[in-house]
């Protein structure tokens, strides 16, 4: 190779990593919107911050939604619905009192939620539907939040006491 031709390579290299950065940015960042843009629901959803942003396999997550409404709330259910590539993989249905402070009295009010996700989680695009219901299932807000898990680099807690690394799937058998 000459000269010219190791500069050459370099700038290529350099714009190779630079777009490769901006494409993962994209990849990492969650996003949320309202299930119904037009809908008029007594919860207005503010914002969704994910808690590490990408979630990592085996690691803790946090998701916490800063809401409004204008009326106070006795208490209700929280619906949780998880998709994989767009299949559902995962619903959990929860008391609203266990995922912030109740009663909830009219303003602002942050909804939170934090969970351990098995190492074996795989990688990839997720998307929550997250309903909340009033006390008597009525539908308060729906949102659907778009966010992303990574692998982990090192072990998880639940495979490490057994020397397996990360993304490596248990088998237990029942008897």
């Amino acid at each position: 190779m000459e000269v010219g031709d190791h500069q050459r390579l370099g700038g290529n290299l350099i714009c190779i990593a630079a777009a490769m950065g901006c494409l993962l940015a994209l990849c990492e960042a969650s996003s949320w919107t309202p299930c119904d843009p037009n809908g008029h629901y007594k919860v207005i959803v503010k914002d969704v911050n994910v808690i590490p942003d990408p979630v990592v396999a085996g690691s803790p997550a946090t998701f916490e939604i800063p809401a409004y409404t204008s009326q106070n709330i006795a208490g209700g259910k929280v619906v949780i619905t998880v998709f994989y590539r767009g299949f559902p993989v995962h619903t959990e249905l929860d008391d609203l009192c266990g995922k912030t402070s109740c009663p909830i009295e009219a303003g602002d009010f942050i909804i939170r939620d934090s969970q351990v996700l098995p190492g074996y989680t795989p990688p990839g695009p997720y998307k929550i539907k997250l309903l909340v219901l009033g006390s008597y299932f009525d539908m308060l807000a729906c949102t659907n939040i778009d966010f992303n898990i990574v692998a982990s680099t090192g072990t998880t807690q639940e495979n490490a006491d057994i020397g397996l690394p990360s993304g490596i799937m248990q088998v237990v058998e029942h008897p």
